[in-house]
C-alpha cells in the first residue's frame, strides 16, 4: 500500500515539474528549486526560536501543547520538503509551514477537551488551597 503512495507523490510530482518547465523554461526550474532549497534550509537554521516562541504561546496558555507539537512536526516536515527538488513538493513544504496547517492537523488527530482545559503550565493564579490547623501546646514538666 506504501508503494501505492509513492507513485502517485512521483507522478504528480513529475507531472507538476514538466508543466512548470514548460511555462518557465528548465532555468526557471532551476532557479525555483534554489530558492526553495535556501527557504527551506533559513527555516530549519530558525527552528529552535520558533520553537522557542511556541513554547511561550503554551506557557501563557494561548495554544495547546498538542497543536505546538504539530505545529512544529509541519513546519520541519515542510523546510525538508523545501529543500527536496521539484515543484509538487515545494507546494506541499510551503503549505506546511504555516501555523493554521499544523493546528488543523492537531485538531483532526487531537480533538479538544473541555472548554477550561486545564494546563499543568499555565500562568493562571490558583486558589489558595486553606488548611485548619489547631496547634495544642504540651506541658514539659510532668
Amino acid at each position: 500500500m506504501g508503494w501505492l503512495y509513492f507513485l502517485t507523490y512521483l507522478f504528480l510530482e513529475i507531472l507538476c515539474s514538466y508543466f512548470f518547465m514548460e511555462l518557465f523554461s528548465p532555468l526557471g526550474f532551476f532557479i525555483e528549486t534554489v530558492i526553495t532549497a535556501l527557504l527551506g534550509a533559513s527555516t530549519l537554521k530558525e527552528s529552535p526560536l520558533t520553537l522557542l516562541s511556541d513554547l511561550q504561546r503554551v506557557l501563557q496558555g494561548e495554544l495547546r501543547v498538542e497543536d505546538a507539537i504539530s505545529i512544529g512536526l509541519f513546519r520541519f516536515l515542510g523546510a525538508l520538503l523545501l529543500i527536496i527538488p521539484g515543484f509538487f513538493s515545494d507546494i506541499i513544504g510551503f503549505l506546511m509551514l504555516f501555523d493554521l496547517t499544523g493546528q488543523l492537523f492537531a485538531q483532526l488527530l487531537f480533538p479538544p477537551g473541555p472548554k477550561n482545559p486545564i494546563y499543568p503550565f499555565s500562568r493562571k493564579p490558583k486558589e489558595p488551597e486553606i488548611i485548619d490547623v489547631e496547634i495544642i501546646e504540651e506541658k514539659k514538666g510532668r
